[in-house]
């Protein structure tokens, strides 16, 4: 809700990108959220060093090469 409001975010953003960091590991997750005697329970998150050694994947430049050289054969 504060992404949305402060960020504005959408929550469906909010979620991917949330998803993406814990699936690469740069956020783990402390505690899971949920109710507790009818009371929401905010899930708590910490960043991983993982981010300081991550490579990013090796890029699919195909098409760009291609369509370089068509522009470049006009």
């Amino acid at each position: 809700t504060e992404a949305e409001k402060v960020f504005k975010i959408s929550r469906p953003t909010f979620n991917n990108a949330m998803d993406s960091l814990l699936a690469i590991g740069f956020i783990e997750k402390v505690r899971y959220g949920g109710l507790k005697d009818g009371k929401g329970i905010a899930a708590h998150y910490r960043l991983s060093d993982k981010w300081k050694s991550w490579t990013p994947p090796q890029r699919d430049n195909t098409n760009i090469i291609k369509a370089r050289a068509a522009r470049k054969n006009r």
